[in-house]
């Protein structure tokens, strides 16, 4: 008995031995080749159709995210509130400036990395290393667009939400940021949908997996690039305060509201960064000798 489980154990390493030495087949997503789509179905659709009506949905997905964003910009706001909303925004605008030059300068790097590799080490044709291309661009502008949509809607809905918590009611107070919350990932979820149903279906089959992992490094990117290299945050949005520590802004945005002094200002430590005064700086003259 032992000695039969002995030579399966060796005819197992053996096997595997083989399979190892084996020529290995190198292949990656932009190799796929999609198969003609209308050729199957599904209860009574074909493949075509049903991905038709999936990127129906998408586009409905993409108008309630858009419904859900009038219906948070109409609601009531005070007026000083929303100022303040406005003017962290325009502070929002500045860093999506500078995050899409970054990633605009970095898409360059990455342009000729995937030249080097697609079109040098992996011999692809012209056509499709330049769908490769053209689809990174789209990814980008993709994880672009959606994370400008994002900051738009928050900056009104926290002015929003604010003034409803006035009232002392809960239910507002949280279900504005829900529905915000809401609005950005079905607008995310369906811009991405969309264009990959795009390609499943308008793009040829041969060319199918250059345009999926252009997109796929495009889309990374963007939205890798625009979660680093700073960020935004506001000091004191009324009333008077004061800083006990250090506070620190590196690459950031920094909006100082409120009233406070020079020294209830305390440390603070700024490495490329921007200040703007959305409040009031108390001074106070000494006594005179």
């Amino acid at each position: 008995m032992f000695q039969r489980r002995s030579l399966l154990l060796a005819a197992v390493l053996f096997l595997t031995s083989l399979a190892a030495w084996a020529p290995s087949a190198w292949a990656s997503e932009a190799e796929l080749v999609l198969p003609d789509l209308g050729s199957v179905s599904f209860l009574g659709m074909s493949g075509h159709s049903l991905l038709l009506a999936g990127l129906l949905i998408c586009l409905l997905g993409f108008g309630f995210g858009l419904l859900m964003y009038r219906q948070l910009k109409s609601l009531p706001v005070h007026r000083s509130m929303r100022e303040i909303s406005e003017l962290i925004y325009e502070t929002c605008k500045t860093y999506l400036f500078t995050q899409g030059k970054f990633i605009a300068i970095l898409w360059v790097f990455i342009a000729a990395i995937m030249v080097a590799y697609f079109g040098w080490l992996r011999h692809f044709t012209l056509d499709k290393l330049a769908l490769i291309i053209l689809f990174s661009v789209v990814g980008i502008l993709g994880s672009y667009g959606v994370a400008w949509f994002g900051i738009r809607i928050n900056t009104f809905a926290n002015s929003r939400s604010a003034f409803a918590s006035l009232r002392g009611k809960p239910f507002p107070t949280y279900a504005i940021p829900l529905k915000a919350g809401m609005s950005i990932g079905m607008l995310l979820i369906s811009t991405e949908l969309v264009i990959m149903l795009a390609i499943l279906l308008f793009v040829p089959g041969d060319y199918a997996g250059p345009c999926f992992i252009g997109f796929a490094i495009g889309e990374s990117l963007g939205a890798a690039a625009l979660r680093i290299a700073g960020g935004i945050f506001t000091i004191g949005g009324a009333g008077a305060w004061s800083n006990a520590g250090t506070i620190t802004a590196i690459n950031s945005t920094v909006n100082l509201g409120g009233s406070f002094t020079q020294e209830g200002l305390g440390i603070f430590n700024r490495t490329g960064s921007t200040v703007n005064l959305t409040g009031t700086l108390v001074c106070r003259v000494g006594p005179s000798m």
